[in-house]
């Protein structure tokens, strides 16, 4: 009895987490998993011990088999329609899951205190060089990025030469070469002469 109801509290947590990560309220589902399991098991144990007793003339080990059987069978039809009741429970549509706090740990705060950041990437804390020895910084670096770089070393990559989209005067749709920047062409439908944009 006591190993059943261990059994029935980790199965309604599980069925709660599942049903939250919807974002629906586990409780009812939760209620629904108990009470079919335990309600079941017991109604289920009833009717396979009539079962049992009246089909046995009172022969002790059929009438145990009949108990068992009936504790099972109720159980199944007691706590297998809640189970996929909260399967199958549709997601909330206005749910969204909750995010982490930015700088916070999910482990928790350290048991060692807190100790100044020796990571150089992180914003807002200061680079673990003297501040004599750093060489005066002709721009502020962007958000996100080390004093010590620049921010042009984050900068994207020039990914070399791509199409370029634009029109003819008489607006048809033409495309060229970056590298064709400021030559003209003319338009294949119309005859007209229009300038390779640069960009």
């Amino acid at each position: 009895m006591c190993c059943d109801l261990i059994f029935v509290i980790l199965l309604c947590k599980h069925v709660g987490e599942m049903v939250q990560e919807k974002g629906r309220n586990p409780l009812l589902y939760q209620v629904l998993m108990a009470v079919g399991w335990i309600g079941g098991e017991i109604i289920g144990g009833i009717i396979g011990l009539v079962v049992a007793m009246v089909a046995s003339d009172g022969n002790g080990d059929v009438v145990e088999v009949g108990l068992g059987i009936g504790v099972v069978i109720g159980l199944v039809c007691g706590a297998g329609p809640a189970y996929l009741l909260a399967m199958n429970v549709t997601r909330d549509p206005n749910y969204r899951p909750p995010q982490p706090v930015p700088g916070v740990s999910p482990y928790g705060p350290s048991p060692y205190g807190s100790a100044p950041s020796q990571n150089p990437f992180a914003q807002g804390t200061p680079s673990p060089t003297p501040a004599a020895s750093t060489p005066p910084s002709t721009s502020a670096a962007a958000p996100g990025i080390p004093s010590f770089l620049p921010a042009s070393a984050f900068a994207p990559a020039n990914t070399g030469p791509r199409r370029l989209q634009f029109y003819c005067p008489s607006g048809h749709l033409l495309e060229e070469w970056s590298t064709s920047a400021g030559e003209q062409r003319r338009c294949p439908h119309c005859g007209g002469v229009a300038i390779v944009p640069k960009s």
